[in-house]
């Protein structure tokens, strides 16, 4: 939400002998205010399209919609889908425990270097096609969530 420097003062004066308060309010004018809530029926339109990317769904919701952000719509697809890939607080173990939810995969190697771990894990599937054709398949994945 965008904000405003107003310039506004608000001045209280108590007069204890006339029992009296004085209350003065200045505000200087300024853009209105936007309603940023997300609207249900957009929510269930992510919540209805959790398998596509932030992205599509901007591509394909949000520049139709004139008061949502693509961070609204990002926001709203990383919460509603957490069910899917966060399977614990800590994130290498919710990585590992995805892993292990598929027999075509196996986990190699976990190491921790320098604060930071790694996880290597090797798909099945892909070397079984591939074979001794493929040189090197790499992923590199990281999050800050």
């Amino acid at each position: 939400m965008q904000r405003f420097h107003c310039r506004g003062w608000l001045t209280l004066t108590i007069d204890l002998q006339k029992f009296q308060v004085t209350i003065e309010l200045t505000h200087e004018y300024h853009a209105e205010y936007v309603d940023v809530r997300v609207m249900n029926e957009i929510k269930e339109y992510i919540q209805t399209n959790l398998q596509q990317m932030p992205r599509n769904i901007w591509e394909n919701l949000g520049t139709r919609s004139v008061n949502i952000t693509e961070k609204q719509i990002y926001y709203w697809w990383m919460t509603l889908s957490q069910h899917i890939w966060k399977k614990d607080e800590n994130q290498i173990q919710s990585a590992i425990k995805i892993i292990e939810q598929y027999n075509n995969i196996e986990i190699l190697l976990t190491v921790e270097d320098s604060g930071v771990t790694m996880i290597s894990f090797g798909v099945k599937e892909i070397i079984n096609r591939l074979g001794v054709n493929a040189v090197e398949i790499g992923v590199d994945a990281t999050c800050m969530c």
